[in-house]
């Protein structure tokens, strides 16, 4: 999935201007006034073969009125050829941001 936005004009940096995130289960992500927050939930693996016992979320800052092109990419990881676990990563304005394996 890739966008572009800009966010101008906003009163309340922490209220979500784009929300595609399920407060429920951890998963998604959400832009507010100033940041990029994206969460893959519960079972974040730091490694394909180990669980993270981090959080299971990154955020990103940017300043007001600037153009932020953000891609998230999911692909899924093979294991002796079978498809075991996902690996979701963002970008933002086309360098790497973030990136979790997870079941």
């Amino acid at each position: 999935m890739k966008m572009s936005f800009r966010v101008t004009g906003v009163s309340d940096a922490n209220k979500r201007v784009i929300d595609c995130y399920s407060d429920a289960d951890g998963v998604g992500f959400y832009v507010t006034g100033d940041s990029i927050y994206i969460g893959v939930g519960a079972n974040l693996l730091s490694r394909p073969d180990e669980i993270q016992s981090a959080t299971s979320h990154n955020s990103r800052r940017f300043s007001a009125n600037t153009r932020i092109d953000l891609t998230i990419a999911v692909q899924p990881y093979y294991q002796n050829g079978v498809a075991t676990k996902h690996e979701a990563r963002y970008y933002i304005n086309g360098e790497i941001a973030g990136f979790w394996y997870y079941s």
